[in-house]
């Protein structure tokens, strides 16, 4: 009986590894990178099953540099210091402002 494999790739930008996926599931394109031709139906790296390419800040876990790895703690801080968004204010804050800058305008001292 002939054992039947997946192959599972990464999809790498700029070193930093954005997906992983099984051929199951999904055309693989010409960039796409196999990192094993005989994988099970999911994808997985170590043996975990499906696994995590973000971390709770949305930030990559796995880098390529020609092997595959994981960020290391000074690739995800980079990472999210250089995705950082300042959250919106809340509508109390926005309320604030407007007070506070209508209390300027008007010399009222609050």
């Amino acid at each position: 009986m002939m054992e039947f494999y997946n192959k599972h790739y990464i999809r790498v930008i700029d070193g930093i590894v954005t997906k992983g996926f099984s051929d199951a599931f999904e055309e693989p394109t010409d960039t796409d990178i196999c990192i094993n031709e005989k994988g099970g139906r999911h994808f997985e790296i170590d043996g975990e099953i499906n696994t995590p390419m973000f971390d709770e800040n949305f930030c990559h876990l796995y880098r390529y540099d020609g092997k595959l790895r994981k960020a290391t703690a000074d690739e995800l801080k980079a990472e999210l210091e250089a995705n950082y968004v300042e959250p919106e204010p809340t509508e109390e804050e926005k309320l604030r402002a407007d007070i506070d800058y209508l209390a300027i305008m008007t010399g009222v001292q609050l």
